[in-house]
């Protein structure tokens, strides 16, 4: 479960970009644009491309938005294979 107040960022994996591209509801871009400010553009490349610079503040919003909206978490399927 991720901790909202944590500060910590850990860089996803290419795995994990698949996961959260796969599971996200529809909109979720929309939300990671308006949390963080970034273009579209932006947040697709990070998410999709797997950018070699991750931005932190998008992965973490997308991790954060994926799991309150949907209760996925990356790490928590990853204990349950």
């Amino acid at each position: 479960m991720h901790n909202l107040s944590d500060n910590t960022f850990k860089k996803a994996s290419q795995d994990e970009l698949i996961f959260i591209c796969h599971n996200m509801p529809r909109g979720m871009v929309s939300m990671i644009q308006a949390r963080t400010g970034a273009t579209r553009s932006e947040v697709l490349y990070q998410l999709r491309n797997g950018a070699k610079i991750q931005k932190t503040e998008i992965i973490r919003a997308a991790r954060e938005i994926l799991f309150v909206v949907t209760g996925l978490s990356y790490e928590k399927e990853k204990q349950r294979q």
